[in-house]
């Protein structure tokens, strides 16, 4: 079974997609983790295994295109696992 967020229409599902797999995002993402040497910007734990490179503010279908929120590096944090979730 598929499930779908409803806040999103699947344009932009698929415009996500191609984006979180893109050259400059992997570039960047990676720029960050290297940066934050791979500490938690919320509770400053070490991270081991997995992180995620968060968005502050979130990128939704009025500002995808919008490079200062897309690629900008301050307006990233790297989070573990937990405090994502």
């Amino acid at each position: 079974m598929t499930f779908k967020n409803p806040k999103h229409s699947d344009w932009f599902r698929t415009w996500q997609i191609k984006f979180y797999n893109s050259k400059p995002w992997r570039t960047l993402r990676n720029r960050i983790r290297s940066i934050k040497r791979m500490r938690c910007d919320m509770c400053g734990r070490l991270i081991h295994g997995k992180s995620i490179v968060d968005h502050i503010i979130e990128i939704d279908e009025t500002n995808y295109q919008d490079e200062s929120i897309t690629l900008n590096e301050d307006n990233l944090q790297l989070l573990c696992l937990e405090c994502h979730n």
